[in-house]
């Protein structure tokens, strides 16, 4: 059984906005995408106003690196699951999104 009672909210935020679309069709209607968006900025603002249950963050958008960015978030919300995506499989990456809370 789902710890769910409920779909969860989901937050996108990648800086392609095809790929934000392709998710939101994966993840419909298994999870309620309530934003999507494509900076940091635009993220931290839906993360306090949307109140999601999880965040899935591109590690590689443009301004805040990624690992930072979910710093910040997890120091912000610790009760808030963040998915980090990249497109390479490296080994201290995976690593430093563990530690970052990922």
């Amino acid at each position: 059984m789902s710890e769910w009672s409920r779909p969860p909210r989901v937050i996108l935020a990648d800086d392609y906005e095809g790929v934000r679309r392709a998710l939101t069709r994966l993840l419909t209607p298994a999870c309620d995408v309530v934003g999507d968006v494509g900076d940091h900025g635009s993220l931290f603002h839906a993360i306090e106003r949307l109140r999601p249950d999880i965040v899935i963050l591109d590690v590689n958008m443009p301004g805040i690196e990624g690992l930072d960015a979910c710093r910040r978030i997890k120091a912000a919300t610790p009760g808030l699951d963040v998915i980090l995506c990249a497109v390479a499989n490296d080994s201290s990456l995976r690593a430093g999104a563990l530690a970052a809370g990922a």
